[in-house]
């Protein structure tokens, strides 16, 4: 049984102000928390992380560099792995906002590390963000409907994991009218160039890919070969585009563009309940490239033909 354990943990942060986001929100608290983070748990300051002797256990290490062995035998010959989180948020560019919502959802073991993020984040609020370090206080912080920040600032880290996986209890195909969303840049590359337009099967192809690996690191994963036949799938409408994004890369000290398909996909076919849930494991999990950014944040829709 291939499965992965997670929690969906909802952070909502008050602005001393409004303020209008000029990039996409996710990527500021991606880069303030992992400053402040470093700040909190590096003991080693004057090594990088890859030289480190403690960074398989270092939080910082964990969440922004995620060291794997070279022999390991998921992504042979790679030495860093998928981050064991992702971030996203409801709120948009240019959208003022005063309220802000952001969402963890973190993989196995290392749900129990999430105060490092929730202190780091809670830092970079008292000191401000942007240039004019605007304050937020951290409002509250749910975990399935309810409100796990006590009264002293600490968190209750006594609640229970949400499960995933794959689902094979028959191989009966039924038809669907599939519609996906293209919510946050997604981000899938081939023969190691980023696809500017992709194909329903490029999209279950690569959220297979996603859960295998997430699964594998944080989970249990048992080989298991979906049913799909490439020439099965109907497309009834397509809008996509390619945007790019700026981003600051405070370890390259440069500017950057992270670009991605946005849009929306509709299309008909035949599904088993593999294909629906690896389809709802990319809804929870994104895919493609920079997830840990916000980035490949998807919303898939099945509704049964007849």
């Amino acid at each position: 049984m291939t499965y992965l354990e997670y929690s969906k943990i909802e952070v909502q942060l008050e602005l001393e102000k409004e303020l209008k986001f000029t990039t996409y929100p996710t990527f500021i608290f991606h880069s303030v928390i992992g400053k402040e983070l470093k700040k909190l748990t590096c003991i080693f300051k004057h090594l990088k992380c890859r030289e480190c002797p403690i960074k398989q256990s270092c939080p910082y290490s964990i969440f922004f560099v995620t060291p794997i062995k070279k022999d390991n035998e998921v992504l042979k010959g790679r030495n860093k792995g998928p981050h064991p989180y992702v971030i996203s948020s409801d709120n948009l560019v240019d959208e003022e906002v005063k309220v802000f919502d952001l969402t963890f959802t973190i993989f196995g073991k290392y749900i129990k590390q999430f105060p490092y993020l929730y202190y780091s984040l809670l830092k970079a609020g008292e000191r401000g963000i942007f240039k004019d370090r605007i304050k937020y206080k951290i409002e509250s912080v749910i975990v399935d409907d309810k409100n796990i920040l006590k009264d002293d600032g600490n968190l209750d880290m006594d609640f229970s994991y949400s499960k995933w996986f794959i689902n094979q209890s028959d191989n009966l195909k039924n038809r669907y009218t599939i519609d996906v969303s293209f919510i946050s840049p997604l981000r899938l590359k081939y023969k190691g160039k980023l696809l500017s337009d992709i194909t329903f099967n490029d999209l279950l192809d690569a959220s297979q890919r996603r859960i295998e690996l997430l699964s594998s690191f944080y989970g249990i994963y048992e080989d298991f070969p979906i049913s799909k036949n490439d020439d099965s799938f109907k497309l009834i409408d397509k809008e996509i585009k390619w945007i790019d994004l700026n981003y600051y890369s405070a370890r390259q000290r440069e500017r950057l563009k992270l670009g991605g398909i946005v849009g929306k996909m509709t299309v008909q076919g035949e599904l088993d309940n593999s294909v629906i849930s690896i389809l709802e494991a990319a809804e929870l999990f994104h895919i493609g490239k920079n997830p840990s950014f916000g980035l490949g944040k998807i919303k898939v829709d099945i509704n049964q033909v007849g």
